[in-house]
């Protein structure tokens, strides 16, 4: 049995993720949600202080949006990059990290992960430098980049 930690539980994805990993005999593993602190003058996700061992995290938290962003560019900053830092610390043995097809820019033309990467605004930045981190650690990590989400 795994231990697996969402990261953002209470944001739109993570609430359905939770609930769906839940959902009776669908998954045998230990879910820990994680979310925002309950103090609304914090921005931020408080994380456990120790991980169980072999534990995945699928990090769904940050901070989203191009205008946020720009407007709050250190608050973007600590969620989206520090954040994730401090993920990477953890010692996670796998890290599901939850990006944007906006590091694509403004194309008519389908995307891949070779199309070219056009840092538009704050928060594409800081979303491509904690790819980078992710990716660039020794940890075992997947990047979803993914388009806006309707519900």
């Amino acid at each position: 049995m795994k231990t697996i930690y969402i990261v953002g539980a209470q944001g739109y994805i993570g609430s359905f993720l939770a609930e769906f990993m839940k959902a009776d005999n669908l998954c045998n593993d230990e879910i820990i949600l994680v979310s925002r602190s309950a103090d609304p003058q914090k921005h931020f996700v408080e994380l456990p202080k120790v991980i169980k061992k072999n534990s995945i995290c699928i990090l769904l938290a940050g901070s989203t949006g191009e205008k946020f962003c720009n407007s709050n560019k250190s608050i973007a900053f600590q969620n989206n990059v520090d954040f994730v830092s401090q993920i990477l610390d953890l010692g996670f043995e796998k890290i599901i990290y939850t990006s944007t097809t906006s590091l694509y820019g403004t194309t008519e033309l389908a995307a891949s992960e070779n199309s070219e990467i056009k840092i538009s605004s704050y928060y594409t930045e800081t979303k491509f430098r904690a790819e980078e981190m992710l990716l660039n650690s020794k940890i075992n990590c997947s990047v979803l980049r993914l388009s806006i989400v309707i519900g």
